[in-house]
């Protein structure tokens, strides 16, 4: 029904290029937790869609069939994240090994999941960077999955310190627009190095980096507002206190994440305010918190090729 597939440096989605517009989604409910009704996921994808995004990045759980079954009809692109483990060990091992074919094989007939995420941020592979067996472990749930599923796009370890992958993904919430695009103008140093200022971390485990495959800034932004400021509360970088200048923020950041040459796509931090998260385009109910005619002027400012909403 689609074919996802790297090529040159760059997805493609049916053969046409494809820039992804993606925006983080923890998928929690007001009154449910992790449980959505089939309103409440419509709900959020087409607001998703109106605000000018093509997909979103199921982060940290594994989403239900209903929601994946909108993202099929209503045409909305879907990341697929296995949930973390805390630390290493057998047991850790053996529970993913038993579990992961069941992920897999849940997400099989819905044509929207293009791209599995297995590990973020090395979460459960604390050492990965000089781990040989952290590193053996995860490379092996890249093969495992491909050997399974060989239709969608597979990334071993998100944000940084990756091994074997078919997307190259860094995490970057600095808030700084021009020295955010200056740390990624050349790709040789932004696959050796470690670009981010804000997490440090180095993009590739050692004899790694050599891998022709698409770059993407997989999180950022995560711009905290609320109009009333709770005291626990927070958003990545300093405060904003009003919508314009909030708006204006997303803006600079976009632009900058967009400007990058030889960016396949990005991911926006987040979709709602989660807990003391305060960094959602919806508000904890789910409810707009900006203009969503202003965040779409932004999201499609660019990049018009490929798989486009109207």
């Amino acid at each position: 029904m689609r074919q996802i597939e790297t090529r040159n440096g760059s997805v493609y989605l049916n053969d046409q290029l494809l820039y992804q517009k993606l925006v983080l989604n923890q998928g929690y409910y007001p009154d449910s937790g992790l449980t959505g009704s089939i309103a409440d996921y419509q709900s959020d994808l087409i607001k998703l869609k109106e605000m000018g995004f093509n997909g979103n990045r199921i982060h940290q759980h594994i989403e239900s069939n209903r929601m994946l079954y909108l993202c099929d009809k209503l045409g909305a692109l879907a990341w697929a994240e296995f949930p973390s483990s805390f630390n290493f060990s057998p047991t850790m091992m053996n529970h993913i090994l038993d579990e992961l074919p069941d992920f897999i094989f849940k997400h099989i007939n819905h044509p929207s999941v293009i791209t599995y995420v297995l590990m973020n941020e090395s979460w459960g592979v604390n050492e990965i960077a000089h781990n040989n067996e952290e590193q053996a472990f995860t490379n092996s749930l890249y093969y495992l999955t491909k050997g399974f599923d060989s239709s969608r796009l597979v990334i071993a370890n998100d944000g940084w310190e990756q091994v074997k992958t078919d997307l190259c993904t860094i995490h970057d919430y600095n808030g700084d627009p021009s020295s955010l695009t200056a740390s990624y103008q050349d790709l040789t140093k932004v696959f050796a190095g470690s670009p981010s200022l804000t997490s440090g971390r180095q993009t590739f485990c050692n004899s790694y980096s050599r891998q022709d495959v698409p770059f993407l800034i997989s999180e950022y932004g995560g711009i905290a507002y609320e109009e009333d400021i709770q005291q626990q509360s927070w958003g990545y970088g300093k405060r904003i206190e009003s919508k314009s200048a909030v708006i204006d923020k997303i803006k600079q950041l976009t632009e900058a994440v967009m400007s990058i040459p030889n960016c396949a796509g990005f991911c926006y931090t987040q979709l709602t305010d989660v807990e003391q998260e305060v960094n959602g385009l919806l508000d904890h109910n789910h409810h707009y918190k900006f203009d969503p005619e202003a965040i779409r002027k932004i999201m499609t400012s660019s990049h018009h090729n490929g798989f486009e909403f109207n």
